[in-house]
């Protein structure tokens, strides 16, 4: 539930409504825009901008194992230490 809420409040992907008539002239407006497709298109693209490709991430993951390991934490501790001028631990290519 919560990535329908994201993609709703944060991307307006989604338009929720339990209403009937307003579910029916959302519809009506989005048909009627002609902006609609590309509005969408870009709303799709920001989310895949934001977001990793899971499958592609398990594929690269799985099939480098254990070498994907030491790097997937490096990849996390040089995110999370982007603003300091020393990575806490060294890295393992080296």
């Amino acid at each position: 539930m919560g990535n329908f809420l994201e993609l709703e409040k944060n991307y307006g992907l989604l338009c929720n409504s339990s209403d009937y008539d307003q579910a029916r002239n959302t519809a009506v407006g989005l048909l009627k825009d002609r902006e609609s497709k590309d509005t969408w298109r870009r709303k799709c693209q920001q989310v895949l901008m934001e977001k990793i490709d899971v499958t592609g991430f398990l594929l690269w993951f799985v099939e480098r194992y254990p070498e994907s390991m030491n790097d997937a934490v490096y990849e996390d501790m040089q995110c999370r230490y982007a603003n300091q001028s020393e990575v806490p631990f060294p890295d393992p290519s080296r």
